[in-house]
């Protein structure tokens, strides 16, 4: 029974965790994640070469990351794609772009994925596709309901008057040219030195957005912690893993610390799980700070998501794309459905097929939605 539960879809038997022990390669639950492994290292004995090998170069070949990881990786890319598609005829127009994403996102929920229903993969193939996608199955389950719970349910103000007289006070203090609001002006290594430099400055931008007061000490902690969400951001939606590079916005930072800041205020509760685990705590503030920790970093997947979404709230705040950003987050939330529907039909072959087709079936209808566009050039 306790096999069962452990390898049953979440929801069914077993609870969904975004924390589900093969989720990540640096796993908190190796016991069972290296049993789980070795089933499905088991299971490929059986499955002929060629349909592994598609199966892996579904996944692609980015190192040290699980099956999940590698999933939701190339889901992002796609989705990369496709914003660069509506942005380029529609990226102008808030309300256009909000409208092209819930279109997106309609479409994908009415998307058939199984062109042959027919198929029928043997008993050893589907349960290595079970297990293989088993942590994605969790995630996509927990996420949904994750990201409606952490959602902000308080206003966010526009800062760009704000940070631009922030830009006039270091031009004249430093005689130099200042970086304008949306300028990437500062890298990974660097951005601290305009937080350490005005600190009641920054503590105003905080402020002005959130109404929420803070302390030089408190502002000056969560400018570490924003180090590794800023790291995140970066590597996740610029594609840069150099901290060097100047890759960072005034925008950028001020959305980071007020998304400490808030957490710090709503006191939104969180308690990591896995199967079998002791008790974490649910302080994510504690369990994020734990993160950091240089000899053993590792941030619980629904820990980190409430301080990334709420960056990402902020920033569209700051930026005056809410309405497109919460378009775009029904749109992945849709892709994630049409995800779990591929991997439930527990087939290599139907699971290539049913994600390439859902590939090239949402960039189409990209393109069409862009050609549809009043005033497009295409």
């Amino acid at each position: 029974m306790h096999l069962l539960k452990l390898l049953s879809s979440p929801g069914e038997m077993s609870k969904p965790t975004m924390e589900f022990s093969t989720g990540t390669t640096n796993s908190r639950d190796l016991p069972t994640a290296d049993f789980i492994n070795s089933v499905i290292d088991a299971l490929s004995l059986d499955i002929p070469k060629d349909k592994l090998e598609l199966y892996f170069n579904l996944l692609g070949d980015e190192a040290r990351q699980s099956s999940s990881e590698k999933f939701l990786l190339t889901m992002e890319r796609s989705d990369d794609e496709i914003a660069h598609t509506l942005e380029t005829r529609i990226g102008h127009d808030e309300r256009g772009m909000a409208n092209a994403y819930y279109s997106l996102s309609k479409f994908m929920d009415y998307l058939p994925l199984d062109a042959n229903p027919s198929l029928v993969a043997p008993v050893n193939e589907a349960i290595f596709v079970h297990l293989e996608t088993l942590a994605l199955q969790h995630f996509i389950v927990h996420h949904k309901s994750h990201l409606k719970r952490v959602r902000l349910k308080r206003e966010i103000r526009q800062i760009s008057g704000e940070i631009s007289r922030l830009c006039e006070l270091a031009s004249k203090r430093t005689g130099a040219s200042a970086p304008r609001p949306f300028d990437r002006y500062f890298s990974l290594n660097n951005f601290h030195h305009v937080v350490f430099g005005y600190p009641a400055e920054m503590a105003s931008l905080v402020r002005f957005a959130t109404g929420l007061e803070t302390r030089k000490k408190r502002l000056f902690e969560n400018t570490v912690r924003a180090r590794a969400l800023l790291a995140s951001y970066v590597f996740r939606s610029l594609d840069e893993t150099d901290r060097d590079i100047p890759i960072l916005s005034l925008i950028d930072i001020a959305a980071a610390l007020c998304s400490f800041r808030l957490q710090q205020e709503i006191k939104t509760e969180y308690s990591p799980y896995w199967h079998g685990q002791p008790s974490q705590g649910s302080d994510p503030q504690r369990l994020f700070d734990k993160g950091l920790r240089k000899h053993d970093p590792h941030q619980h997947q629904g820990v980190f998501q409430i301080y990334y979404y709420r960056f990402e709230e902020c920033q569209a705040a700051f930026t005056g794309t809410s309405a497109s950003y919460y378009a775009l987050l029904a749109f992945r939330l849709s892709r994630l459905d049409c995800y779990m529907r591929a991997v439930r039909l527990n087939s290599i072959i139907g699971l290539f097929t049913a994600l390439t087709r859902m590939d090239y079936l949402c960039i189409e209808k990209a393109m069409d939605i862009a050609m549809k566009y009043p005033n497009s050039s295409l």
